[in-house]
């Protein structure tokens, strides 16, 4: 290979030996400048050469490619030149291009550049070659693999260009308008290109705190493109993992996420929960001073009540939750909303007709497919359950995280049926691995449960050639035909009980961990956190409790929660976040008396026993008879 400048060449043998010959007066080639230690040609030397001389500096590096003069910026100019860049020449590997294996050397793309980068003048004619002729000839459409090279070797010049921040944007929309077939082919290569883009982001936002400029826009499109990667890489089981995409300063511009909302992916659980409570706190203002959103329900009716009220009533959702419970004094701050939900979500399994199909292998509930209740009873629902999300109570039906992921606009597939239905999705595994043979001896055709998933499924039998099809329509049978009209009316019941939309931004997991809570206790982290009013905490009494406590069974600790807060489910953080405060009444004759929860503030009333004995039996007495035990 040859390559020639105005006044100065280059030649490349097969063994990859370098030879320069020519004027050497100034060092463009990167490797130094007239002051430098190479000079133009690479010699160590500002000499002319008239014949090619070995560079000797290069022995030792593997050189696939060389430029020099106007060739560099015609390189940097065109796709196809920089896609035939930087080939992985060990075993003709570049001739074997699949989705996984791009043909390329990255690692000598990053050597070339580091090496670029060493002349600022070359580096700078190179960053604008790439922003106004390169990037704005990129097609949508690339052909294969091999057409996208040049989305991978972008990035690695973009390191070494950190003051162009324009460039990157301009890089950033040239991969928001890739098709999404070609997008997918970056899924097993693009973990530099989510750091470059993420490492601008940063950048911008840096610069509206110290510089107070707006970079709002150039903010949005380089998050765009992180929204994008993320989907790409969900798609393909999330090759690297989600907080690769978080953007740790976007705590910081709390007030700025309003119109970053639609690119979730950037905002840890955290910050997407301070950001969802903040505009919760902002609709409580836009709520119709006329309406309220009050329940009263007795224990014992307590469902038919919920439903009837649900039904008759006029209710502004944007108010916080108010529950009464007949016969009882309770004030709602919250611990009786929470209550209430728990009970709720409890009692609706035995209701008849029953609105929820209990699947024995996984213990987990879906909508029934043919339920016989009444139609809007899927609307109610997902009132209930949005007004638990909204006033950030926790609400436990053993849904699996397929209803989740429906909620974000996600589409189910068979892992989400191996969590639901282990056997029944074990049996469509088996379909799609087994012999042809045998699958012949199954004798499937396109049904499920009584149902044609296809037009005409009867007469469809299950082949090798279509059994992934037919797994797929399974699925979205049980998941979503089956089910249309039941989660269509959940979905707009919880959207109306949970009136800030912002819950969309979760991803799937988050919004059932906010709905659902957790069980992972660390129960070391309640008494860290405890406070105390009136005791101290080396007081007999108070190491009488502890020392109760965790004596308990695991179900009596759970007890204990409940007791508590309404729930023995966990809110978003676990234990550390629960405050338990425990408080010395003023009694006469404390032994007398049991403890009481304060349950909208997680305060336990605990009387000054005067043993350890009388402690134990008071204590587990009130854990063990929790409901309407406590003051609320």
């Amino acid at each position: 290979m040859i390559a020639a400048g105005g006044e100065h060449s280059f030649a490349l043998s097969l063994s990859g030996a370098v030879f320069a010959w020519g004027k050497n007066s100034a060092g463009q080639l990167g490797l130094g400048d007239k002051k430098g230690e190479y000079g133009q040609l690479g010699h160590n030397s500002n000499r002319d050469e008239l014949q090619p001389r070995l560079v000797a500096e290069l022995s030792g590096s593997r050189v696939t490619q060389i430029a020099c003069g106007r060739e560099i910026m015609q390189t940097f100019s065109s796709a196809s030149t920089l896609n035939g860049s930087f080939l992985n020449q060990s075993d003709d590997n570049h001739y074997q291009t699949t989705m996984e294996n791009s043909g390329l050397d990255l690692s000598l793309a990053r050597l070339a550049f580091e090496k670029l980068a060493k002349n600022e003048k070359v580096l700078k004619q190179v960053g604008s070659v790439v922003q106004e002729k390169l990037i704005p000839s990129l097609c949508p459409k690339p052909a294969g693999v091999e057409g996208m090279r040049v989305y991978l070797i972008l990035p690695e010049l973009l390191r070494v260009l950190p003051m162009d921040r324009e460039l990157c944007v301009k890089f950033s929309e040239a991969v928001c308008k890739l098709h999404p077939l070609n997008l997918k082919i970056l899924e097993s290569f693009f973990k530099s290109l989510v750091k470059v883009i993420k490492s601008a982001s940063k950048w911008f936002l840096s610069q509206m705190r110290t510089e107070q400029k707006d970079f709002r826009i150039s903010v949005e499109k380089t998050v765009a493109v992180l929204q994008k990667l993320y989907e790409v890489n969900y798609n393909a089981g999330r090759k690297i993992e989600d907080r690769n995409f978080y953007i740790d300063e976007m705590n910081l511009f709390i007030q700025f996420t309003e119109t970053l909302i639609l690119y979730p992916i950037i905002f840890d659980m955290e910050t997407k929960c301070k950001v969802f409570k903040l505009f919760t706190m902002a609709l409580f203002f836009e709520a119709h001073v006329a309406l309220q959103n009050h329940l009263h329900v007795n224990r014992r009716s307590l469902l038919t009540d919920t439903f009837q009220s649900l039904r008759s009533k006029a209710r502004d959702c944007h108010w916080p939750l108010k529950v009464k419970f007949e016969d009882e004094d309770g004030i709602d701050h919250g611990g009786v909303s929470q209550e209430f939900f728990t009970i709720f979500a409890r009692e609706i399994h035995s209701m008849e007709p029953r609105m929820l199909e209990l699947h024995e292998d996984s213990r987990l509930v879906w909508f029934m497919p043919e339920g016989r209740c009444e139609q809007d009873a899927y609307y109610f629902l997902g009132i209930v359950c949005g007004m638990a999300l909204y006033n950030k109570c926790v609400v436990h039906f053993h849904f699996p995280l397929t209803l989740f992921k429906k909620l974000v606009g996600l589409m189910p597939t068979l892992e989400d049926l191996k969590e639901l239905s282990p056997i029944e999705a074990r049996n469509l595994q088996g379909v799609l691995d087994e012999d042809e043979d045998v699958l012949e001896l199954l004798d499937l055709d396109f049904t499920a449960k009584g149902h044609e998933i296809v037009p005409n499924g009867r007469e469809i039998p299950v082949t090798k050639s279509n059994r992934q099809k037919y797994v797929k329509a399974y699925v979205d049978f049980i998941f979503n035909k089956s089910v249309e009209k039941q989660f269509a009316g959940f979905l707009k019941g919880f959207s109306e009980g949970c009136p800030n939309n912002l819950w969309k931004m979760f991803l799937p997991e988050e919004l059932m961990a906010l709905l659902s809570g957790n069980v992972v206790y660390v129960w070391e982290d309640l008494k860290k956190n405890a406070k105390y009013q009136a005791y101290e905490p080396t007081d007999e009494n108070i190491q009488n409790f502890w020392t109760v406590f965790t004596e308990l069974s695991e179900e009596k600790k759970k007890n204990f929660l409940s007791f508590m807060t309404g729930s023995h489910r966990l809110p978003v953080g676990g234990l550390a976040k629960i405050k338990l405060t425990i408080k010395k009444p003023n009694k006469p004759n404390p032994d007398d008396f049991y403890p009481v929860a304060h349950t909208c503030f997680c305060c336990l009333y605990l009387p000054n026993y005067s043993s350890i004995h009388i402690l134990r039996e008071k204590f587990v007495h009130a854990i063990s008879f929790y409901e309407g035990f406590g003051e609320q």
